[in-house]
């Protein structure tokens, strides 16, 4: 019970930093496409994307193994980030210097790879900045490591939003990124010299071959899904369509984003579970499986059928109250990549479960499919569709994702058909309200028919059993207790 208890304690940890972070992106995002439009928002979204991909070549799968490797032996952790450090240096600089090469050879206008030039330098910086996240996370230092998280994302909003403000453009928004950036990639590593260990970069052959041939299969993995999330904005970019690329990608951005904002308590839980699966995914089988079925029902009941029930009605609304009648186009985006999400966040508690059995090698060719798949039908839809095309095929693949990732989760952790009986009750509860929705909403105003959709569904999760009053007893208790907490720190 321990075990659950500070899981749940790092998970709320690491949900209220990325909470407050998700919060002032949005912020920034809002703040950002409005002053800059579809077109020159699309730029920023396509340099990112590129910056984002060429960062996964860096760390190698390394943030995974090392979190597995410190949380069973913690006197390796000294060695292993000196060496992780030294090695990811060198290999991000040389990154970094590819992608230089790779925009102008490619064709990119001047505009693009004038600003690759300056956003390509955060793939030297978040090497660093990944590799001092592992000892927190290992260590379990969650509190400090959201604290820091934080006051980055504060910072940098501030200072685009006034740069944006006083007239200046992209290159000073990935000009502040890369300072800010830098700023705390700094103070993380000066925290753990103090208060956690003192380190050096040392250059060990035989600590990085062995770092490398145990992560690269995790390498492969974070390779493969980040390509999956992110390979649809490239190819809008390459791929003719129906409308400008830059403008399609301006279009899709809003939607993409705001879903990926969503992901936080996901990507919280998996944070939090994977140093307890890691240690017990051989020792304690059964304690891992009740972990993960926790996880999963209390993503499906917080995040994916609200999220479907979001978009399913209320996708326009959405998109005219966040980003205004200028980006009314990323409608059917948002409502198609929905439901792509939904699934996509039910995947995301298999990760920690993959990430340390040794069906992960098992796992790599399901992935490289599911990649494939993405750039068929991009290829084949962007060009009829644009933006919309590639939405359709995200959701696609996510739902082929999420099947493949049920089937090896339910592998390794030996689920029992008997098991899944409360998941076909999540099923009734959707089609039951989305059916009813349907029927009235053509007869009501849009607050009553939201109004409706929560009390419904309130009330389906109580009578299926799938909270009961001890689950709102046990937190409304946290909640107050939480209260009460800050209240005397206050006072």
């Amino acid at each position: 019970m321990k075990a659950f208890q500070r899981i749940a304690q790092n998970t709320s940890y690491i949900f209220a930093a990325q909470f407050i972070n998700k919060l002032l992106n949005v912020v920034f995002v809002v703040y950002a496409a409005r002053l800059l439009g579809a077109t020159n928002y699309g730029l920023f979204v396509l340099v990112s994307t590129m910056v984002l991909i060429c960062s996964t070549f860096t760390h190698l799968g390394i943030r995974a193994m090392i979190v597995r490797k410190i949380s069973k032996d913690m006197s390796s952790a000294r060695q292993l980030l000196g060496n992780v450090l030294a090695f990811r240096l060198c290999l991000s600089g040389f990154i970094y210097a590819l992608l230089v090469f790779f925009a102008r050879v490619s064709g990119y206008p001047q505009e693009v790879t004038k600003l690759i030039d300056i956003a390509g330098i955060l793939i030297i910086v978040n090497s660093f900045t990944e590799s001092f996240e592992t000892i927190y996370i290992s260590h379990e230092k969650m509190r400090p490591w959201g604290t820091f998280d934080v006051l980055h994302r504060l910072v940098f909003t501030i200072a685009v939003i006034t740069a944006l403000w006083l007239g200046f453009r992209l290159k000073a928004v990935f000009s502040l990124n890369v300072l800010v950036s830098a700023m705390f990639a700094g103070a993380l590593g000066f925290f753990i010299w103090k208060n956690i260990f003192r380190f050096k970069l040392e250059f060990d052959f035989l600590i990085i071959k062995g770092v490398l041939r145990e992560s690269i299969l995790f390498f492969f993995a974070v390779l493969l899904n980040t390509l999956i999330i992110k390979i649809d904005i490239l190819m809008l970019s390459f791929v003719g369509g129906p409308m400008e690329p830059a403008k399609a990608i301006g279009y899709y951005g809003p939607a993409h984003n705001i879903l990926l904002a969503l992901m936080i308590l996901p990507r919280s839980v998996n944070t939090a579970l994977l140093p307890f699966v890691s240690q017990k995914i051989y020792l304690d089988h059964e304690s891992v499986k009740r972990a993960i079925e926790k996880a999963t029902k209390f993503l499906i009941i917080t995040i994916c059928l609200p999220l479907i029930f979001a978009v399913s009605f209320f996708s326009k609304e959405i998109v005219l109250t966040v980003f205004g009648a200028n980006f009314i186009q990323s409608t059917d985006a948002l409502m198609i990549l929905g439901w792509a999400y939904a699934f996509y966040a039910l995947n995301i508690p298999a990760q920690s479960v993959l990430g340390s059995s040794t069906e992960l090698k098992k796992f790599i060719p399901l992935l490289a499919l599911v990649l494939l798949l993405n750039v068929f039908f991009n290829y084949i839809l962007i060009p009829k569709y644009s933006y919309v095309g590639a939405a359709i095929a995200t959701c696609i693949v996510f739902f082929v994702g999420f099947i493949g990732r049920f089937y090896f989760l339910r592998r390794i952790l030996e689920v029992k058909s008997s098991d899944m009986k409360d998941y076909i009750k999540f099923v009734i509860i959707l089609v039951i309200i989305l059916g009813s929705a349907f029927l009235i909403k053509s007869f009501i105003p849009r607050s009553v028919l939201l109004i409706w959709i929560i009390i419904v569904y309130i009330s389906c999760l109580y009578i299926f059993g799938l909270i009961v009053k001890k689950d709102i007893t046990a937190a409304t208790a946290w909640i107050a207790k939480k209260i009460t907490k800050g209240r005397r720190a206050l006072n």
